[in-house]
């Protein structure tokens, strides 16, 4: 086995070598399917990982499925990318960037000017996504969750921080659990049209603010849908103002009834 590793990540440096040599040959080949060269987003992730792990040897099986979701994210940003109409280069770019952060204010503490460097970068929520086809959530808009809070007329930045504090206010006066869907949820969603529920339709424009991304110009964008008979997956530029028919989706972990 040793021998099929060593035939594998040949030609990489020695830290990498050693992440590598952790993983089963199976994982190795699938990795190595992703990403050939070892030049993407795999080493990427293996360098953040080197920098701020020291016990990193222990965490490879949960590494490696971190690794497996963000090659999934990197595909669909492509199948997003392409359906806009974006060129072949312009797709592969998309995603080759993606950060996670521990909470989802420092997933938004970013100036959003337009920054052209910064295309594709992709920034998601550290914490895993839900399995979204169990029946253990519940889907809000910020209307039915928060319906004394206005976000008309405010830049979309102050719109979700300010739904990010009444969302962490209503969390502590009532112990209710909250998490921020972003581009896993609105995937789902758009696989599993049928269960889209009815305060997601309407003609509204819906947005997860549990990820966002640069554009082809730089712009700052969350993702976004819109559903009207059909589900159109969309971004939207940040440096608008929300109007009437946005709503920023909230996902609500139900607690298990006590029999």
């Amino acid at each position: 086995m040793k021998k099929n590793k060593e035939g594998l990540v040949s030609g990489i440096t020695d830290s990498l070598r050693t992440v590598l040599n952790g993983l089963t040959v199976k994982q190795l080949n699938q990795i190595k399917k992703d990403d050939p060269g070892f030049n993407g987003v795999f080493k990427d992730l293996c360098v953040t990982y080197l920098q701020f792990n020291a016990t990193f040897k222990d965490m490879r099986p949960a590494y490696y499925s971190q690794y497996l979701r963000f090659i999934a994210l990197k595909t669909y940003l492509e199948s997003l990318a392409d359906s806009w109409g974006w060129t072949k280069e312009r797709q592969g770019v998309f995603g080759s960037k993606i950060k996670t952060f521990e909470t989802v204010r420092g997933l938004w503490d970013e100036d959003p000017t337009p920054d052209i460097s910064k295309f594709g970068e992709v920034r998601v929520l550290e914490a895993e996504p839900i399995d979204f086809t169990k029946p253990d959530y519940k889907i809000w808009t910020n209307e039915d969750l928060i319906p004394e809070t206005d976000l008309r007329g405010m830049s979309f930045l102050n719109a979700i921080l300010l739904l990010i504090k009444k969302v962490e206010e209503l969390s502590m006066e009532t112990e209710r659990q909250f998490i921020y869907p972003g581009l896993e949820f609105q995937q789902h969603l758009s696989k599993n049209p049928d269960t889209i529920p009815d305060n997601l339709k309407g003609g509204n424009r819906f947005y997860y603010p549990g990820s966002s991304f640069r554009d082809n110009e730089g712009g700052l964008s969350a993702p976004c849908s819109f559903s009207a008979g059909f589900f159109d997956c969309i971004r939207y530029f940040l440096d608008r103002s929300c109007g009437s028919v946005n709503r920023f989706i909230i996902l609500e972990i139900l607690k298990p009834e006590i029999v």
